[in-house]
């Protein structure tokens, strides 16, 4: 049987668990509760987790309550009494048997102190970046307290009837930690912008579950793993960055369910296996950055059906075989960039119909023959890599060949969005 005694704090049958590991923490969540995090002991042996409490000036605790399993590491008490201070204790089982219990002083918040009472959608809200608050900073600061109004709270968004957390931007916040799951909870939300920190762990799948959501912003960050396949969900999706980081496996075919999608930037990672040929169904999508990974195998022919793109970024991979012709159908492309791959073959004839084309990068591949003709035809490029193959000498009039590479035009300017941030890695 579970025991429900009363043992001192920081006393138990073994000194080690979470007593050992510490790190518990108490903030407010609003409307009277306190909301406590501790950190994960990586202990098989531990099977669940209870909580009591009692106000500091009152001598008799609460009987010990377990803590439901999908809330493991975190918890909210119940509605408390405000502007009272409480001690409040978390105990760890294992087999029934109980570790002496972490202990934490907090004293409950009013019930107008955060404006998170505005309506039960905002106040699930405000719980959870309360408690996703010391995930994302790991030590560090930001301003989400219940002493601060949400309205007020750094990188927060709160708009709509009824109001609702719609927007983080936290893109250079020197955020340290992890990316928390419990996010995906935060059923307003249509922009999550975290880029530009030293996040580690991996993508959460609960970012799947944002029904809403618009633009994810995870590039420049530290962190590892693969994408995962839940993202292929977010139906809403226009803007999809996770570029530079360290981000490892196969990119997952269900993102080419993303019918909205306009900008895809995976550049800059691990990525291994091949471009899914699912990509081919992305009608609307303006910008696919995949340079600088992994990626083997051949470019899917049906890239050549996405007439709305403007900027195709393969190079720097291990892609073989021959350069697709059907790429010459991309009426709108201004840049494509195959450079430094290991392509072999005939440059297309076909990518002289590519009329608005004004940066054509093939160098450093395997590539034979002779410069096409139709490619005198493309009047607005303006920079032409041709290097580092085992093509014909002979160029033909019209095409020019800089000596030099030059730094090729980037898409979109400086703004952050909502939108396309600045150019993908080329």
């Amino acid at each position: 049987a579970i025991p429900t005694t009363e043992p001192e704090a920081g006393v138990g049958p073994t000194a080690k668990g979470i007593v050992a590991q510490g790190g518990l923490r108490a903030s407010l969540a609003g409307n009277g509760r306190i909301a406590l995090v501790w950190n994960n002991p990586n202990d098989p042996s531990i099977t669940s987790y209870q909580y009591r409490w009692r106000a500091v000036d009152d001598e008799a605790w609460t009987w010990w309550r377990d803590i439901p399993v999908n809330a493991v590491l975190s918890h909210i008490l119940p509605v408390l009494t405000p502007v009272t201070t409480y001690k409040v204790q978390v105990r760890a089982l294992r087999s029934g048997v109980a570790d002496g219990p972490m202990e934490v002083t907090a004293t409950a918040t009013s019930v107008t102190a955060t404006g998170c009472d505005v309506n039960s959608g905002l106040a699930s809200d405000c719980e959870v970046l309360l408690l996703a608050r010391d995930e994302l900073v790991d030590g560090g600061t930001l301003n989400w307290s219940a002493d601060v109004p949400i309205s007020e709270w750094d990188g927060v968004t709160v708009v709509g009837i009824p109001k609702r957390v719609t927007g983080l931007r936290l893109e250079g916040y020197g955020l340290t930690g992890t990316t928390p799951s419990r996010l995906g909870s935060l059923a307003g939300l249509t922009g999550l912008w975290l880029d530009d920190n030293q996040l580690t762990g991996s993508i959460p799948a609960e970012l799947g579950l944002l029904a809403n959501l618009e633009w994810l912003y995870l590039s420049s960050n530290r962190l590892t793993g693969s994408i995962p396949a839940e993202l292929g969900g977010l139906s809403n999706l226009r803007g999809l960055h996770l570029s530079s980081n360290q981000l490892t496996g196969t990119i997952p075919s269900e993102l080419g369910g993303l019918a909205g999608l306009e900008w895809m930037d995976l550049s800059s990672n691990e990525f291994g296996g091949g471009i899914p040929v699912e990509f081919g169904g992305l009608a609307k999508l303006g910008v696919l950055s995949l340079s600088y990974n992994q990626l083997g195998g051949s470019i899917p022919a049906e890239l050549g059906g996405l007439a709305n793109l403007k900027w195709l970024y393969l190079s720097s991979n291990r892609l073989t075989g021959s350069i697709p012709s059907e790429l010459g159908s991309l009426a709108n492309l201004r840049v494509l960039r195959l450079n430094d791959n290991q392509l072999s073959g005939s440059i297309p004839a076909e990518l002289g119909r590519l009329i608005n084309l004004t940066v054509l990068g093939l160098s450093n591949n395997r590539l034979t023959g002779t410069v096409p003709a139709e490619l005198a035809g493309l009047t607005n490029l303006t920079e032409l890599f041709l290097d580092g193959n085992r093509l014909s000498e002979t160029t033909p009039d019209g095409v020019g060949m800089p000596q030099q590479p030059r730094t090729a035009e980037t898409p979109g300017g400086a703004g952050r969005a909502p939108g396309p941030a600045p150019g993908p890695a080329q």
